[in-house]
């Protein structure tokens, strides 16, 4: 049984919209304030379904999708499926690529459809797409079966670069931004893009969403690829438009987690630990930020790091865990001031 557009619609979460045409899902995790804002045009970046997802209960027995292939230069292991029932990782299915000749850094995922099988009875299914360039064409389940739409209790919406968006965390779903939403029952708008640096462009007049709770996460860029005068420019901009629009809602600024080459200086004008400081003090300014030391949510250790700069899955894992612990501290602690 192929799932409507209706039905689409009322089970997708972390989209700012998702249509049918042309025979696919359309899906776009931005306002269109916020793409024009940031790129005036659609992108690769605006096709990225990162941290979007599926989330239903229903008594389906299996679970089906269909897909257009994509054409890439990121890593084959952005590119997979993943079914939670339950909340428990059940199904994991990585996309495979045409083979490519050597030298060749463009990678092929060709059409296809895959499948899984769920326990029975009725349970609460997840589904992440994934984190690189994909379209769905269908979504479907046994024939006849109940498809009841789930709603998680808050929302959170998360502003970042590469590591925000989930890059090499390996398995749909398993970001440190998934994982915290999972853990903190929230809905999550992922407007993170790798590569990204303090832009003022990411938050353009009425286009912050209504949450419960927002999450800063930029710097490590900035602190290799803006100078200072663009650093101490964007970066004060960002945070004046961003906290003009969020009322008195908590903002966690995460500075940057632990990196290889923290200690080096770049055209920054200084080492991480100086662009740290600058992004705390300039938060500071505001009464609802709070500034959470990323060294201390992501393990100082090539053991958890893809690379000297990104956490592998592991990583996002403690960052999460870590994470979840200090904004439960910090908003358990303000309700005790207010009883």
């Amino acid at each position: 049984m192929i799932l409507n557009i209706e039905t689409i619609s009322k089970i997708i979460f972390g989209a700012q919209s998702v249509a049918e045409k042309g025979g696919k899902l359309v899906i776009r995790r931005y306002t269109e304030a916020q793409a024009n804002s940031l790129w005036g045009k659609l992108t690769w970046a605006q096709r990225r379904p990162t941290s979007v997802y599926f989330e239903f209960e229903t008594d389906a027995e299996t679970l089906s999708i269909s897909y257009c292939g994509a054409e890439t230069d990121a890593s084959v292991g952005l590119l997979n499926f993943s079914v939670f029932e339950n909340d428990l990782l059940t199904g994991h299915y990585a996309l495979d690529p045409v083979p490519r000749p050597e030298g060749v850094k463009v990678i092929t995922f060709p059409d296809g459809e895959v499948s899984f099988t769920l326990q029975k009875g009725m349970k609460k299914v997840t589904v992440y797409l994934p984190l690189m360039i994909i379209e769905l064409v269908s979504l479907a389940v046994s024939d006849g079966a109940k498809i009841v739409p789930c709603k998680r209790s808050g929302k959170m919406a998360v502003y970042g670069d590469s590591i925000s968006e989930g890059f090499y965390s390996e398995v749909a779903g398993m970001s440190y931004f998934d994982q915290l939403c999972r853990m903190m029952d929230c809905e999550g708008y992922n407007f993170s893009v790798g590569g990204s640096k303090f832009r003022p462009e990411y938050v353009p007049e009425n286009s912050v969403p209504d949450c419960d709770r927002y999450l800063v996460a930029f710097g490590t860029n900035d602190f290799r690829r803006s100078t200072k005068e663009e650093f101490e420019s964007a970066m004060p901009e960002f945070f004046r438009r961003l906290f003009a629009q969020v009322a008195e809602k908590p903002v966690y600024v995460i500075l940057p987690i632990w990196r290889k080459v923290e200690k080096n200086v770049y055209a920054c004008g200084g080492d991480l630990f100086a662009v740290r400081d600058a992004i705390a003090a300039e938060a500071s300014k505001y009464p609802n930020a709070v500034v959470i030391n990323g060294r201390e949510l992501s393990p100082r250790s090539m053991a958890f790091m893809h690379d000297g700069t990104h956490p592998n899955s592991l990583g996002h894992t403690h960052y999460a865990i870590n994470l979840a612990n200090r904004i439960c501290a910090y908003e358990n602690g303000m309700k005790g001031k207010n009883s």
